[in-house]
């Protein structure tokens, strides 16, 4: 995969492996890719395509498709389609290919195959001793940005291509938290985070609490896009995901691996209408041992548990299995995740091994076996940035990042009176109250009865006429992400501090703003809260700005309070505000789009759903014409605010440009 620069935006086409094809990059499907150069598996080879193309200037895609048939399947031509329209080397609507840029991007294979020789010499060698097949894990946790997945892409792709050198065999681990937080992920329902594991080609992932911030209904549907590999879930008990393996079991050399999927059942990491039933992590990973001993048939030789725990969570976990009969000797490592920070240290006879927040550094861990049957690990962390771009994942990571650009114009909300934050260091702001109730609305299934936040994080300074209010605007207005912890606080304790920032010198950075359903009066005096007086000794569930917790603007006496009486959430569990104002906002328009209750769950939404898909399909082929759903928005949501983020949703469907959208990316999207 050459990388992508100004120079170089060509890509090699990815076919099937032929007999004595050349192994390149890993990509997309669990069997390996090839680029289609001279002597791979394309049916009439590279030369033989170059010399029956001489003299054509375009190629239609039905016999592009017949050339490279049946080395590569329909919806692989349609990838590499995809990577050949960014280049500029065809045409949707015409449907045909510039054979000149054909060409080009087939001949980019050979700079890719260098460049990928030149990060494999970079990996770690061979363990010297170490006899017979080892294994190689490229491990990584905790990532909710598409920035450096190119980088991760080329990281696992060469690993794959040093194989057979090295004698290894390899396995990606995703240790949870690859679906949310993520913006895109708050509007699409993670149909794009999901789809970055197989592209980026990751073999292995178990469930991260932030996951669950979706919903399970949500979750399950977007786990049953994996294609790649496997979600490993060894003790999340609900019911929508009983069909996800307990765990998997693969071979390196004579060695049998069995890996397990474990997820913490420290409830102050989930929302309280998003908690999962987990089981405890120890109790279970002893049982999916034990399992896997039964259905095997024999005593696996390594265990490998991917974790999404506390660090001191993941330390019990290996002094316990230090003392087990079976584990003491075969679990070298335990691959977690959930802290945000580099973490390698010993605990037991085990290296707990986290590589740190959004892929900025990657895990090459490294298992084998000596002559005396000795069982040895290695550790290394290597910066993703040392890695160069993988271009077909750059081209999946900017159709993302131009989607959301494109939605920073796309109006969100409709204001209907003038509004301004410019003056929120001084005094209540409308546009900062309707924020925060939207806010407000979206937590109530969590029973969250005020949203507080302080004057210093409403940034723009704008002044607003009635009409659109863009995601732009909203992004402008909350710069920072401005975590949201959920914390209880005493009546008397919010109103003192609402009185204390408000009252004092202007400007107030710390001056609080509140939701709708909290009155204050203009002597600033809390009387009402959602339509009841408000009682000092009652404890009310608020949603405030993590950092106002820990010290920022040293509001009192809720600074007190809070680290005096309360367990302080810990900051890697709180959504960010954009987040959950533009989750609540899709939530609202896809309701409004099939014409059901605010309150309907997902299952309910997605029957909805698919009698109006059936009313659209008129030819019955399984697509519907993008311009026919365009219409129905238009035609149902007329002059509704949420009705141009929908249609922007699902114009970035149509992603080969042929005007038709696949009714299950609709379904994908759904949350």
């Amino acid at each position: 995969w050459p990388e992508v620069s100004p120079q170089s935006t060509h890509t090699p086409i990815p076919t099937r492996m032929g007999s004595h094809a050349r192994q390149t990059a890993g990509f997309r499907h669990p069997d390996r890719w090839y680029t289609a150069e001279e002597g791979d598996a394309m049916p009439v080879g590279f030369d033989k395509m170059r010399s029956a193309l001489e003299g054509a200037r375009e190629l239609p895609v039905d016999v592009l498709r017949t050339l490279v048939s049946p080395g590569m399947s329909d919806a692989d031509l349609d990838l590499a389609l995809t990577h050949l329209q960014a280049s500029g080397a065809y045409d949707p609507a015409g449907r045909a290919v510039n054979v000149e840029g054909l060409l080009s991007w087939c001949t980019a294979g050979k700079r890719a195959e260098a460049k990928l020789e030149t990060v494999v010499s970079s990996l770690p060698p061979r363990p010297a001793s170490a006899r017979g097949d080892f294994l190689r894990i490229v491990s990584l946790n905790d990532n909710y940005k598409f920035l450096r997945l190119p980088n991760v892409a080329m990281a696992i792709a060469a690993a794959r291509e040093s194989a057979s050198k090295l004698g290894c065999v390899v396995r990606s681990t995703m240790n949870g938290d690859f679906l949310s937080p993520c913006l895109v992920t708050a509007i699409d329902g993670g149909a794009a985070m999901m789809a970055a594991l197989d592209v980026v080609g990751i073999d292995y992932a178990s469930l991260g609490n932030h996951e669950f911030d979706i919903g399970v209904q949500t979750l399950a549907r977007q786990l049953k896009c994996y294609q790649r590999g496997k979600i490993i879930n060894s003790n999340v008990t609900n019911v929508e995901l009983s069909d996800l393996p307990k765990w998997d079991s693969f071979k390196v050399g004579d060695h049998t691996v069995v890996v397990g999927g474990f997820l913490s059942q420290d409830t102050s990491m989930y929302a309280p209408a998003n908690t999962p039933d987990v089981k405890p992590v120890i109790e279970t990973a002893a049982a999916v041992w034990d399992s896997a001993k039964a259905a095997l048939g024999s005593t696996p030789d390594l265990f490998l548990p991917l974790t999404h725990q506390l660090v001191e969570e993941d330390k019990a976990m290996a002094k316990f299995f230090a003392k087990h009969e079976d584990l003491a000797s075969r679990m070298p490592v335990i691959l977690g995740g959930h802290e945000h920070e580099v973490f390698i240290d010993e605990a037991g006879k085990s290296t707990v091994v986290k590589v740190g927040l959004d892929c900025e550094n990657i895990g090459i861990v490294d298992v084998w076996w000596t002559a005396e049957g000795q069982m040895r690990k290695r550790v290394s962390v290597m910066p993703a940035d040392d890695f160069p771009l993988a271009a077909p994942v750059s081209v999946f990571v900017s159709e993302k990042e131009a989607f959301l650009s494109g939605l920073m114009s796309t109006q969100i909300l409709t204001l209907d009176r003038p509004m301004s934050s410019k003056r929120v260091r001084f005094e209540r702001s409308d546009i900062a109250t309707l924020l925060l109730s939207i806010v407000k609305r979206a937590l109530e299934p969590d029973g969250v009865e005020v949203v507080l936040v302080q004057g210093g994080a409403v940034r723009a300074n704008a002044a607003y006429e009635p009409g659109p209010f863009c995601m732009g605007d909203l992004f402008k207005e909350f710069a920072f992400d401005t975590e949201q912890a959920l914390i209880r606080l005493p009546g008397r304790i919010i109103a003192e501090s609402i009185l204390n920032t408000r009252s004092g010198p202007k400007p107030a950075p710390n001056f609080l703003h509140c939701d709708s359903d909290v009155v204050v009066t203009d002597e600033h005096v809390l009387t009402h809260i959602n339509g009841k007086p408000l009682d000092a000794d009652q404890i009310y569930l608020v949603s405030i700005y993590h950092s106002l917790l820990t010290g920022m603007n040293v509001i009192e006496p809720l600074f007190s309070y809070a680290t005096g009486n309360c367990k302080i959430p810990d900051l890697e569990g709180c959504l960010p505000i954009k987040e959950i104002i533009m989750k609540q906002c899709m939530k609202v328009a896809w309701r409004e789009l099939v014409g059901i209750s605010l309150d309907a769950d997902c299952d309910a939404l997605g029957a909805k759903l698919n009698e109006t898909i059936s009313t659209l399909d008129l030819n019955k082929d399984g697509y519907i014409e993008q311009a026919e759903l365009s219409n129905f928005v238009a035609q149902k949501m007329g002059g509704k605010s949420s009705a141009p983020l929908l249609e922007a949703l699902i114009k970035a469907l149509d992603t080969n440009g042929d005007g038709k959208v696949d009714p299950g990316e609709l379904r994908a999207i759904l949350h």
